[in-house]
């Protein structure tokens, strides 16, 4: 008898369908090598690599969950929000993009999609782009998932997490979140209160009800004021950070929380505390 997943489809289907999907994402990957090396001429001028790069890159983002590979669609995530920070990669970013591509090449070589600790050890060695000069920030252990739907304040929020030596990454819906969240358990979640189909807040009281996300330390942007009514179902716990005058201030007080929280785990750790 012939076994049935819960889509309805045998397993000597979903086995077939796996190995074209790893045959094309070989192609999307020689491919992308090949954009790179059309980058990297010194007599290149045209933006149809990059174009082209970007688009083999989304096409292995939407394909990688659906096909059994999870991490494919994280890594080129991943590779896709470097390129919408970095715009125009220069000599040292193609680089960059080369070890995003040898990370994706060497899970569809081995056809074995890498466990949720292993995903999540590649994903935090994959190259970050920062606006700052890397000899002035020392660079940390730290991933903030940030959740926002407005790039221009992502932008302005991730410059000052950058400037912590944080990295960070970027979801623009709660699905996504959700699904970087439980896959790569960040250090600390910074979400919009305005998102759609659920809201941040709501958000944040699922993350805070799930045993894998419950420690995470969170905190909510907003532009309403921190007595508004909404606020009062967000677990004990939750940073509010104002969108206004007072977003610095806000955003330091949540950093210097989250950095006292490091130091007592580390002291633990140790055996000083």
């Amino acid at each position: 008898m012939t076994n049935i997943d819960s889509h309805g489809i045998s397993n000597a289907i979903m086995m077939q369908l796996c190995e074209e999907f790893l045959a094309h994402s070989q192609s999307r990957v020689e491919i992308l090598d090949a954009c790179i090396a059309s980058m990297s001429a010194p007599d290149n001028a045209d933006a149809g690599s990059l174009s082209e790069f970007l688009r083999e890159v989304h096409n292995l983002k939407g394909a990688g969950g659906s096909f059994g590979f999870p991490a494919i669609s994280l890594i080129a995530h991943r590779l896709e929000d470097y390129l919408l920070r970095a715009g125009a990669p220069t000599t040292k970013q193609l680089g960059d993009l080369q070890v995003f591509v040898d990370r994706l090449s060497d899970i569809i070589e081995t056809g074995v999609n890498p466990d949720d600790d292993a995903t999540n050890s590649i994903l935090r060695t994959l190259p970050v782009h920062s606006v700052f000069d890397p000899s002035e920030v020392v660079q940390r252990d730290v991933e903030v998932l940030l959740v926002i739907p407005s790039r221009a304040i992502g932008h302005l929020v991730s410059r000052e997490l950058q400037a912590c030596g944080y990295r960070v990454n970027t979801a623009q819906t709660p699905g996504m979140a959700f699904d970087i969240a439980i896959k790569t358990r960040p250090d600390m979640i910074i979400t919009s209160a305005v998102l759609d189909p659920v809201s941040g807040i709501d958000l944040v009281r699922v993350f805070a009800a799930m045993a894998l996300t419950e420690d995470i330390p969170i905190a909510v942007l907003t532009s309403f004021a921190r007595n508004h009514q909404d606020f009062q179902r967000l677990p004990e716990g939750a940073a509010i950070i104002r969108l206004d005058d007072h977003l610095k201030d806000d955003l330091a007080n949540v950093i210097a929380n989250f950095e006292q929280r490091l130091e007592e785990t580390a002291a633990v750790v140790t055996g000083k505390a």
